[in-house]
């Protein structure tokens, strides 16, 4: 149902009209209406209440799903497109390019903490066989065969320097862990202990433990990890994909888990979602899969809602250029 919040209105101050097309908590949304004099906000539960709303925005609120190109043509009046996620791979990039008076921002980084959070215990799963005991303790089984591993002293790489990346780095140093990062350059980037670029892949694929896929799916990264990369991996390591499943080539992947050529994995992500019931991977010992979850938190609103307030506070002051998370869609686009 349509909730609109209506600021009175005062002649001798523009007002910037904002467009909600998903259900905001009522913390996030009070603290939106009572940050702002000149904004009328259109809070909507799902997209389909927004377009029959027809309301002409200036800027919209959305996940990137939802920005269809036969919707956002009719928005005469919009200027800036915040999406409530940091993956934009969805959006109408060939409407976007022709269109650029439109700025698009990303809620990059409000993840981040969960799914470091998320890497940590996987990791700590894998190496200590937690979801093996588990299984035995549901057949009451006493098995003490199983070795568990130490991360202290294990090479970590992690496939994209971002704030999610980064954050991963942040948490491993409590275990000792020599984390190696790999961007598009090599830039340095803190506290990984060292990073490479794209072209040093196969040294790092080859001489790591734990693998951490966090990277975004652009042209340039689809099929990065291919069956020559992934052939790299050595069998004693694992795998962590937090990205996207058309990363990697997941056929080889499942054949390499299968016959032990990975010794393991932890898949948040896969190429089709949801996992049909009759997809191989469910039948991998070596698996844990976990249905696209890995950002999960209730702290993300509260996150995502400060950047929005932020980015909003230069927007109505024309301070364009002092917007976070600005999304560079040429880079995205051509890559």
């Amino acid at each position: 149902m349509i909730q609109n919040f209506l600021i009175r209105w005062n002649k001798e101050i523009y007002m910037i009209t904002v467009l909600v097309t998903t259900s905001l908590d009522k913390q996030s949304r009070e603290k939106l209406i009572n940050a702002f004099q000149s904004v009328t906000f259109h809070f909507f539960d799902n997209k389909n209440e927004a377009v029959t709303s027809n309301v002409n925005p200036n800027v919209l609120i959305a996940y990137a799903d939802d920005l269809h190109e036969d919707w956002l043509k009719n928005l005469t009046n919009l200027k800036w497109i915040h999406v409530l996620t940091s993956g934009v791979n969805s959006l109408p990039f060939d409407w976007l390019m022709k269109n650029k008076s439109i700025l698009v921002t990303n809620s990059k980084g409000i993840h981040a903490i969960p799914m470091a959070e998320y890497t940590v215990g996987a990791m700590l799963m894998l190496a200590k066989h937690f979801n093996q005991y588990l299984g035995f303790q549901k057949e009451r089984n006493w098995n003490p065969a199983l070795t568990s591993e130490e991360l202290d002293g294990k090479v970590v790489s992690i496939i994209g320097t971002g704030a999610i990346g980064t954050e991963i780095a942040k948490k491993l140093k409590a275990f000792n862990t020599k984390v190696v990062g790999i961007n598009t350059n090599g830039r340095d980037v803190s506290p990984f202990d060292k990073v490479s670029s794209m072209d040093d892949i196969d040294k790092v694929l080859s001489t790591s433990d734990f693998i951490i896929v966090t990277l975004p799916l652009t042209n340039s990264t689809k099929n990065l990890l291919s069956k020559d990369k992934l052939s790299l991996i050595k069998p004693t390591s694992y795998l962590i994909n937090l990205a996207r499943g058309e990363i990697l080539d997941e056929s080889y992947l499942v054949y390499a888990l299968k016959e032990k050529r990975i010794k393991g994995a932890v898949l948040d992500v896969v190429e089709e979602e949801p996992l049909s019931w009759n997809n191989p991977i469910w039948e991998l010992e070596n698996v844990m899969i976990t249905p696209h979850i890995s950002d999960s938190s209730p702290l993300v609103y509260a996150r995502m809602t400060n950047i929005i307030i932020s980015n909003l506070l230069c927007y109505e002051k024309e301070e364009y250029e002092c917007m976070v998370n600005q999304v560079d869609l040429h880079f995205t686009y051509y890559n």
